[in-house]
């Protein structure tokens, strides 16, 4: 997709967000990933009562156009919002939630950077909600002394 004047501009502001996101209150963030699920376009099972809701105004859901320039600082806030230092659940679900939603989009449009970039975010979400076992050297130490001892006792051997 053609970048337009108007992206670029926009994108522009989105990177001076980020440069800013650290400084954010958290409803910000989370108005953002909002915002990112309502630009991706509808996706999902409530798809057909949005659009039934659009109809009646009580909803407006509208689709922008995502060119290159305005989804890369988008999907950098989302992975802030994923990743940063916020210990909020809502907010890493919301986040999670944006970056599912960004990559269906970037799957439509089949742009190549935007599907490897949003599948990354989607994995690191995913890699973020698993706990992360303990190491456990115990039997490696044990199994470390007993080979240093063997090794031992055939050079005291071999000297004798």
């Amino acid at each position: 997709m053609r970048a337009t004047r108007r992206a670029r501009i926009v994108g522009a502001v989105l990177e001076l967000y980020h440069a800013k996101l650290a400084l954010m209150p958290l409803s910000s963030k989370m108005d953002f990933c909002e915002f990112c699920v309502a630009w991706s376009g509808k996706h999902g099972s409530d798809e057909k009562a949005r659009i039934a809701s659009a109809q009646s105004g009580e909803e407006r859901w509208r689709r922008v156009p995502m060119p290159w320039e305005l989804f890369q600082p988008a999907l950098r806030i989302v992975g802030h919002c994923l990743l940063g230092p916020t210990n909020s659940d809502e907010l890493r679900t919301q986040a999670t939630r944006a970056a599912q939603c960004l990559y269906l989009r970037a799957m439509e449009t089949m742009d190549a950077r935007a599907v490897l970039a949003c599948r990354s975010v989607v994995r690191l979400s995913q890699m973020a909600e698993e706990p992360i076992p303990e190491p456990s050297f115990s039997g490696a130490v044990e199994a470390n002394m007993a080979e240093l001892e063997a090794m031992r006792a055939n050079i005291l051997s071999g000297k004798n």
